[in-house]
C-alpha cells in the first residue's frame, strides 16, 4: 500500500516536472525498493526487491502507464515457492516490453531450469544466466532508446547464492559500473 502511494506521488511529480526526483526517492524508499539509481537523457534505471507476483504487479502496473519502453531484468530464487514462477513471468511479460531472465539466488536448484520456466511464460524475453551480463545487456538496450530499465529481485542484497557458494554481488555496483557511459 505504501509503495502504491509513493509511486502515485512520483507519477504526479513526473508529469509536472518531467523527471523522477532521485533525491526524494532515496529519502522515502528503503534501499532496494523502487530505488532510482540512474536518471539522465530520458533513461531511468530502477532497482527493486520485487520477488512475488503481487510485488511485480504493484510495481509495473503504474509504471506501465508512464513509459513506452520498459525492460525488466529478473529471475526467481531457488528452493522457494515453485508455483509463483509462472505467475511472475506472465505479470512481468504483460507489463513490460522486454524481459531479460537471469539467475537470482538459485541455491540448490538448477538455475537453467528456473530460467526456462520463466522464459516459457514470457512473451518477449531472453535468458542470460550471468546476472552481471544480463544487467549490462539491459543497459546496452537502454542506451539505444529512452525508457525504464528495472532490475528486480535482489534489491539491497549484496550476495548471490549458488548451492553452498555465496558470491559477493550487488546490482547497485553493477549498474554503477556500466551506466557511467550511458548517454
Amino acid at each position: 500500500f505504501v509503495i502504491k502511494n509513493i509511486i502515485s506521488i512520483l507519477h504526479i511529480y513526473y508529469y509536472l516536472i518531467k523527471k523522477f526526483p532521485i533525491i526524494l526517492n532515496k529519502k522515502i524508499n528503503p534501499k532496494g525498493r523502487s530505488d532510482i539509481v540512474f536518471n539522465k537523457y530520458g533513461k531511468i534505471i530502477m532497482i527493486d526487491y520485487a520477488h512475488s507476483d503481487d510485488a511485480f504487479r504493484n510495481l509495473l502496473t503504474s509504471l506501465n502507464l508512464q513509459f513506452d519502453n520498459i525492460i525488466v531484468v529478473y529471475g526467481c530464487g531457488g528452493d522457494r515457492d515453485y508455483s509463483k514462477r509462472s505467475k511472475i513471468a506472465r505479470t512481468v511479460s504483460k507489463y513490460s516490453n522486454f524481459q531479460i531472465i537471469t539467475d537470482d539466488n538459485p541455491r540448490n536448484e538448477n538455475p537453467k531450469k528456473i530460467r526456462d520456466i520463466l522464459l516459457k511464460k514470457s512473451k518477449n524475453g531472453i535468458s542470460i544466466s550471468n546476472r552481471e551480463k544480463a544487467i549490462k545487456y539491459g543497459i546496452d538496450i537502454l542506451s539505444k532508446n529512452s525508457g525504464l530499465l528495472i532490475i528486480a529481485g535482489k534489491g539491497h542484497e549484496d550476495k548471490q547464492i549458488y548451492k553452498n557458494k555465496i558470491i559477493k554481488f550487488s546490482d547497485h555496483l553493477i549498474v554503477k559500473k556500466y551506466a557511467k557511459n550511458l548517454r
